[in-house]
């Protein structure tokens, strides 16, 4: 009988990676290796750190966890500038898409200006009356 109980990443997490390994061996990808990887950039507006943006390389893919900005540096770039050094990044290193989310009270538009395009959205996730939306980018 399985029993499932809660655990440590460090206990579970070697084990995942070789069962992945065993699938992708299976379904003949073993040359697709997953690349693992963080990034993170901070934006400074004399010397101090008023935006960010943290992001991990999985395989082909970039996956933007988090981007944000201070109030008082919005408008100004600042986003884009994080962006397109991710983009650049992510290019330097093989990436050829782009992936992140937001939610319908935050920066969608921005994203759309930035190129990105909507390939899903869930209505009342992670709240009932907001929605996530999902967004890509193809880079390269």
């Amino acid at each position: 009988m399985i029993v499932i109980k809660e655990n440590s990443l460090a206990t579970v997490q070697p084990l995942l990676t070789a069962l992945f390994a065993e699938q992708r061996a299976d379904n003949g990808l073993v040359s697709h290796e997953p690349v693992s990887q963080q990034i993170a950039f901070g934006a400074y507006l004399d010397d101090q750190l008023v935006g960010g943006l943290i992001a991990a390389q999985r395989f082909e893919s970039l996956l933007v966890a988090q981007l944000a900005v201070s109030s008082h540096c919005r408008k100004s770039g600042t986003g884009t500038q994080l962006l397109k050094n991710a983009e650049d990044w992510a290019r330097e290193h093989g990436v050829t898409t782009v992936i992140l989310t937001t939610r319908s009270n935050q920066a969608a538009g921005f994203y759309r200006r930035n190129g990105y395009e909507v390939f899903g959205e869930i209505a009342d996730v992670p709240i009932k009356g907001l929605s996530t939306i999902y967004f890509l980018k193809r880079i390269g």
